[in-house]
């Protein structure tokens, strides 16, 4: 069955049991892209072996950092994008 025939029986459901696929193929691939993404994360971080304690704590702190930058740029981003759209969909 290819994609294209799968989501023409999907079309032929009743709505709610649409909207159940919908939530499950959509959370379904969200998880899927978090343990990849955390698996490339262990995947790539260095051993506590390899590397001294002290540069281990230094390279946490640059990443914490990074992460709420990250984070407040996306917060802004999220806030420009919102700001923008007000009103657009009354």
């Amino acid at each position: 069955m290819s994609l294209f025939d799968y989501l023409e029986k999907v079309r032929q459901k009743p709505e709610p049991e649409r909207r159940r696929l919908l939530m499950v193929w959509t959370v379904s691939v969200t998880l899927f892209i978090i343990l990849l993404w955390l698996g490339n994360i262990f995947l790539f971080m260095p051993r506590a072996d390899s590397v001294a304690i002290v540069g281990q704590q230094e390279r946490f702190s640059e990443l914490a950092d990074d992460l709420n930058e990250a984070f407040r740029r996306i917060y802004l981003g999220f806030d420009l994008v919102v700001g923008k759209s007000k009103g657009l969909f009354r």
